[in-house]
């Protein structure tokens, strides 16, 4: 799965890398929580950069955005209908559960070398269900980690025209987002498999 990097900021080598997460398919569940949910992710979460340091630059890939973008559509996959939550004190009335997730300490991208090496990306979720009175009914890790070897695109691919586009950056993308896809999967593994019983309590 090849997930499209765009360049944001381009003055001599890269800094910021936006990875998108809106085309991506998510796992059909034979079954889903019959809870209308409610999720909140901060200002900080939804800004989330994973750094990682590449010649002589800190590259800073968006993740929070690509969460932002992705988590609704995978949480569909385990809950009846899910929505976001602005802010922590306007929930309505239809919300019986509301879902916090932040990025983990352990998240992070370990860049492997220029030319035809392995790369790691490592995504740790912090997540936690509450009802609507804000009683924490569980707190669990997610995570999602993917390593691949990239092509022969070297450094000298960072250093894009004003209509290029790196692909050895592409690359390093696309291991970032799959990785968050594969936490995203297995919140949802341990929402519908390990503890849906603890979340569904008594739906009120």
């Amino acid at each position: 799965m090849l997930m499209p990097v765009i360049l944001s900021l381009l003055q001599g080598c890269a800094s910021i890398i936006t990875v998108k997460q809106d085309s991506v398919k998510f796992m059909e569940r034979a079954e889903k929580l019959p809870l209308s949910v409610g999720l909140f992710l901060s200002d900080t979460t939804k800004n989330y950069l994973t750094p990682v340091e590449i010649a002589s630059d800190t590259l800073n890939f968006e993740i929070g955005k690509a969460l932002e973008a992705s988590a609704i559509e995978s949480l569909k996959k385990a809950f009846h209908e899910v929505s976001f939550i602005q802010k922590k004190n306007e929930i309505r009335p239809d919300i019986q559960r509301i879902i916090i997730i932040e990025f983990g300490p352990s998240t992070k991208l370990i860049y492997g070398g220029a030319t035809l090496s392995e790369h790691t990306a490592t995504v740790e979720l912090l997540c936690e269900v509450y009802d609507r009175k804000w009683n924490m009914l569980w707190k669990r890790t997610a995570n999602g980690s993917v390593t691949r070897t990239t092509g022969e695109a070297g450094v000298a691919s960072l250093i894009i025209g004003m209509l290029g586009e790196s692909i050895q950056l592409k690359a390093l993308g696309s291991i970032v987002n799959d990785s968050l896809t594969a936490a995203l999967e297995n919140l949802n593994d341990q929402i519908l498999i390990l503890d849906k019983d603890v979340i569904m309590g008594d739906k009120k």
